[in-house]
């Protein structure tokens, strides 16, 4: 009897305990919908495996991951199209309700004569095998360490040499689909944090291209420094060698939270959070609860 008293007060206690430990739900987050457009065209041969919709809906989960404290939903479709001979990828027929996109459909080149995509068969996985370990880089704000770019290399004879990362182009077309449009970057093409946004790097300037739709430069304390390169939507984008891998950088989601007016973003959204004190700490009393209450049980029956 003691023993099944004893079970029923910790189940008791554990959702108790799990219940005064969570966070409140109170907004859902950032939610990305992604369904095959009825317009899209043949898909041109992949190297790798994957496939474009998985590695959309993993784009889309890192994006998600950087803005945990918005109660946003962005519903997007995608289409293999033919782009002609300039573009891998596009965002297009967006719309933008309350300054917000809120629709649009991503893009991506099926003219084999002028992309050859790798489509990554576990686009999540962090480190990935297809690619070299990360490079980051970052410059001093505030006195504060900003990543303005995160890489990762292919190999020079891996499954990934020599294509165009598909992951990649998915991961910055999302970003045009999250704000970073023509219609709402400031028209001075400067983009101010604000202390509402992001205390720690409040006062940066994350400076546009003339086009308005792709990070050029940060300045700030005097200093001008170019990310173009570096940042995913960076405007050397481009141009620059596509079978390495960007990701998401803490420039970027600045921006972004700022043409939104999102709060409190994740800067890092490929790590893993870390359990908070007040979780951890009713655990463990849970757990010495449970082996105190194991050994009364045993030596009463």
């Amino acid at each position: 009897m003691l023993r099944r008293d004893f079970a029923r007060s910790s189940i008791f206690i554990a959702a108790f305990l799990m219940a005064i430990c969570m966070p409140a739900v109170s907004q859902a987050g950032l939610v990305i919908n992604i369904v095959e457009s009825a317009g899209s065209g043949p898909a041109p041969p992949v190297a790798g495996g994957g496939n474009l919709e998985d590695i959309l809906s993993a784009a889309a989960g890192f994006w998600e991951a950087a803005f945990p404290n918005v109660n946003f939903v962005l519903n997007l479709q995608f289409a293999w199209s033919n782009l002609g001979s300039a573009l891998d990828g596009q965002f297009q027929n967006y719309s933008i309700v309350d300054g917000h996109v809120v629709s649009g459909t991503v893009a991506f080149n099926n003219q084999t004569s002028t992309v050859e995509w790798y489509a990554d068969p576990n686009p999540s996985s962090i480190p990935n095998p297809a690619f070299g370990p990360l490079m980051p880089s970052t410059a001093e704000v505030n006195g504060s360490e900003l990543n303005i770019g995160r890489l990762w290399p292919a190999g020079p004879s891996g499954p990934a040499a020599g294509e165009v990362d598909l992951m990649t182009v998915a991961t910055h077309e999302i970003g045009h689909a999250l704000g970073l449009v023509q219609e709402l970057v400031p028209s001075n093409r400067d983009i101010l944090v604000t202390p509402d946004v992001n205390q720690q790097f409040a006062g940066l300037i994350i400076v546009n291209t003339p086009m308005a739709d792709h990070l050029q430069a940060i300045y700030s304390d005097g200093n001008y420094q170019g990310i173009g390169s570096t940042a995913l939507m960076g405007t050397g984008f481009d141009w620059v060698d596509k079978t390495t891998r960007k990701g998401i950088t803490a420039v970027d989601i600045l921006a972004i939270a700022q043409i939104n007016g999102w709060d409190n973003p994740n800067l890092d959204p490929y790590s893993v959070p870390e359990p908070s004190s007040i979780v951890m700490a009713a655990t463990g009393v849970l757990a010495m609860w449970l082996v105190a209450g194991r050994s009364k049980g045993s030596s009463s029956s």
